[in-house]
This record gives structure tokens, sequence and C-alpha cells, in this order.
């Protein structure tokens, strides 16, 4: 007889890494939403998500911790298939994801000021997080379109990066208009969308039944 706890697998692992990895963007948005919904005088459209984790907001606390918890999901995933996407580069992509998800983690816990106050070094600390982090998620997009083994992948990449890159410029040019929050998250949902995207498809990939066809496809580009 065989006891009923069976340890997971290598392979099961790996797949419970991923899942967290392709679920981090749902658990990012809810959070906003929801602490959104919940906050005073909060504009989703008008403010930037960081104003939920501010100093003075009254689910501050729970917002730090959600968007924490987003980068830690994707540092979990982080090294789970990037090989599957870059090749024998792949251990610049996990780097890349990795670090991606430190920045993720730090400008959560490190709020970034109230609009109209003085700027705090801890606040300046937010603002060079997030930054690194969206430099990141391009790189990791560049990487993968380069050498990714599939084609369709170079692609998508290939394009969610130059789209990214178009949003960044046009949440500079929003600034303090009615539409940057909502030029914010078109911006972070992209990047973020795009590494729950590749982790889930990774996940549905390692399935028994998925992986012959996978590797057919590797094979035909």
């Amino acid at each position: 007889m065989t006891g009923g706890n069976t340890p997971l697998t290598s392979r099961g692992w790996s797949r419970v890494r991923l899942g967290c990895a392709g679920a981090s963007v749902a658990v990012f948005a809810l959070a906003v939403i929801v602490i959104g919904w919940l906050t005073p005088g909060y504009d989703q459209c008008s403010d930037p998500v960081s104003r939920l984790a501010s100093p003075g907001e009254p689910w501050a606390l729970e917002a730090r911790v959600a968007f924490a918890a987003y980068g830690l999901l994707v540092v979990a995933g982080a090294g789970a298939a990037p090989r599957r996407y870059a090749g024998h580069h792949g251990h610049k992509l996990a780097l890349c994801l990795t670090l991606y998800g430190v920045a993720c983690v730090v400008a959560g816990v490190a709020p970034k000021d109230q609009p109209g106050t003085a700027h705090t070094a801890v606040s300046q600390l937010h603002v060079t997080a997030a930054v690194l982090a969206g430099a990141l998620a391009i790189g990791a997009m560049a990487l993968v379109s380069r050498c990714s083994p599939i084609q369709a992948t170079r692609r998508a990449a290939a394009a969610m990066a130059l789209l990214t890159g178009l949003a960044a410029g046009i949440l500079k040019c929003t600034w303090g208009t009615q539409v940057y929050g909502m030029s914010e998250r078109v911006l972070l949902g992209l990047g973020m969308c795009w590494i729950s995207a590749i982790s889930t498809r990774a996940l549905m990939a390692s399935t028994p039944d998925a992986m012959p066809t996978e590797v057919r496809a590797d094979a035909l580009n």
C-alpha cells in the first residue's frame, strides 16, 4: 500500500510555478479594481495605480501587499519555462523575469508619495523600481522575439514590445490629464498580460496530452 500523500515531482513543481505566474495578472487586476472601488474619491481613469498604496490612503497596506504578491508570483514562475521561449538563452529570460518580479516587489512595498507632496527617498525608490520593471519587461519581450524557436511566439513578442514602448510614450504625454490612469493601466497590462500568457501557454503545453503537439509545432517553426 502507498501513502495518501504523494510528493510533487519536478514537473509538478514546475507546473505549480507556471500557474503562479499565469495567475499573477488576475491577482493584480482584481486588487486594483477592488481596492480602487473601496477607496473614497479614487478614479480608475485618471488616478495612478500607485496612489492606492500611498501614505494616507485607507487601504494602503492591503494595496502594498497585493502589489508585492504580484511580483512574488512572477518570481515563482520566472525560471519554469525559459528555454521554451528563448532557446539556449533561456537563462537570460529567466534572469529578466526574476529581476522584473523583484522590481515589482520593491515598487509595491515602497509607496509613492501623494500628488502635490514633497518627494521622499522611498517614493523615488518606487519610481526607479517601476521604470526598471518596465525596461526589464520590454527586454524580455525583445529577447523572446529574437531567440524563441517558435516563429509565432517571436512575432507576438516583437509586437508586444513595440506596443509597450508606444504605450510608454503615450503615458508620458498624458501626465496630469484625466486619462492618465487609463494610460498607465494599458502600459502595465501589456507587460503583465504577456508574462501571464507565456506562463499559461507553457503550463498548458506541459500536460502529457499537449506535449507531442507542442514538439511538432516547435519542429515546424
